[in-house]
């Protein structure tokens, strides 16, 4: 939940369901073509298990999240975060 607003040239993408944007240049380093129109996120995502319900500023905008999902950040200082639901996170995500 939240507003998010797109810039030109950002995507929106499609996963389980969900539709969520994603800043282009960010979307340029972690994500790879593996066939036409077809993305594979490639980079490492840090995570931690929200305790708390509550909003969080992202690049894209406002997100709201529940007790029990997840922040998500491309790096371990956990900045340009993002919150992902619960069960969005455990089927999508592996431990390496």
């Amino acid at each position: 939940g939240g507003v998010q607003t797109a810039k030109p040239g950002d995507w929106a993408v499609l996963s389980n369901g969900e539709t969520y944007t994603i800043d282009a240049v960010e979307f340029d380093k972690t994500y790879e073509e593996v066939s036409p129109g077809i993305f594979r996120k490639t980079a490492v995502t840090y995570a931690v298990e929200l305790v708390e319900a509550g909003q969080i500023d992202t690049l894209e905008g406002t997100s709201d999240f529940k007790e029990g999902d997840f922040l998500c950040a491309p790096n371990p200082e956990m900045t340009e975060s993002y919150p992902v639901a619960r069960d969005t996170f455990l089927t999508t995500y592996e431990r390496v």
